[in-house]
């Protein structure tokens, strides 16, 4: 999302990470998403010129 992006307040940024059980030591990788409380949605939030 961009820095001027400026979504509806149904929108929240999410994220997931490796739990610390999975007992893969090397998985850094994190995950983030943007998830609408309305429902499915299509498009994008990226604001004009970024």
């Amino acid at each position: 999302m961009g820095k001027d992006a400026k979504p509806s307040e149904t929108v929240d940024v999410c994220y997931g990470y490796p739990r610390l059980s999975s007992g893969t030591f090397d998985d850094r990788e994190v995950t983030c998403f943007l998830a609408d409380s309305r429902g499915p949605s299509t498009g994008s939030l990226r604001a004009s010129g970024s």
